[in-house]
């Protein structure tokens, strides 16, 4: 099988998850936004409710349909998880050891 009929299963898997697109688009913004310390670990900084917000608010700022705008970052993500993930992982690792982030 080759990669792309790979990828468009794949895509349908995720379209067909009730979870899609708004679960993965606001794990996105999650994501981008980070991870902190708390009592009980580390957790990201924002909740998928906030972040729903935000995208909202985004998308009404931007004269964008919302459901597009859902879409458009459940796909970003969706093709750039493991980067997006290693990436958050990182910052929050540079934070808690020097305290700051270096661009």
């Amino acid at each position: 099988m080759d990669d792309t009929k790979i990828d468009e299963l794949e895509k349908e898997a995720f379209e067909n998850d009730a979870e899609y697109p708004y679960t993965y688009a606001a794990d996105f913004i999650r994501l981008i936004l980070g991870y902190e310390a708390s009592s009980l670990g580390t957790k990201l900084k924002i909740s998928r409710s906030d972040a729903g917000r935000l995208i909202k608010h985004f998308a009404k700022a931007f004269g964008a349909d919302r459901a597009a705008l859902l879409t458009a970052l459940a796909e970003y993500y969706r093709q750039n998880e493991k980067e997006i993930i290693k990436d958050a992982q990182a910052k929050y690792f540079q934070e808690s050891f020097d305290g700051e982030v270096k661009s």
